[in-house]
């Protein structure tokens, strides 16, 4: 029965993201990750995960769907975890007009050849008996990068963790609103 509702719960939130999505506004995802990091705060004190967070800009961007995006990539790297504790590295980097977000960690990782079929809904690279879930999360992920503009990926290899990256497009009035709020700090 708990199955049937998560499936339910993803469901309803993968089809949410294109009809009901809030406006776009400035985001600090610093902070986003630092909520992301409380909703998780159980799965990271069981595992001990690590999540080290370089400074991240702000965006022009629905906050709740940033949030979601970030607490699946971030939950995604504690439950396909190898033997080490999860150690999760976040960092942005600005490339031209977008930002290219990375997520990168030290889990299984996968046969980087099935790196697209991840994304696609219901696609599950393990048994639902050794990892459960719905098969929903990425492909989640991947919609609501595509609502605001951007493309999601990965890359992986089996035994040495995966990186997953999305860009998202450049706002000169979201960039200038962490210029402002970092020098008044």
């Amino acid at each position: 029965m708990l199955h049937e509702a998560r499936l339910l719960d993803d469901l309803v939130a993968y089809s949410r993201v294109g009809t009901r999505g809030a406006a776009l506004q400035t985001i600090d995802c610093g902070a986003v990750v630092q909520r992301a990091l409380a909703n998780l705060k159980q799965s990271i004190d069981e595992t001990s995960a690590v999540v080290i967070q370089e400074r991240l800009p702000s965006l022009w961007a629905d906050p709740t769907q940033m949030g979601q995006l970030f607490e699946h990539l971030i939950a995604i790297a504690i439950k396909y975890r190898g033997d080490a504790p999860p150690l999760i590295q976040i960092a942005a980097v600005r490339q031209g007009q977008e930002w290219v977000v990375c997520f990168r960690d030290n889990g299984i990782g996968f046969d980087p050849k099935l790196a697209e079929r991840i994304f696609i809904v219901f696609q599950r690279l393990h048994d639902k008996d050794e990892y459960p879930g719905t098969g929903l999360r990425l492909a989640i992920c991947k919609k609501i990068v595509e609502r605001h503009g951007g493309r999601i990926w990965v890359e992986s290899e089996l035994g040495n963790g995966s990186t997953f990256y999305f860009t998202l497009p450049f706002n000169e009035s979201a960039s200038m609103t962490r210029v402002a709020s970092t020098t008044a700090s």
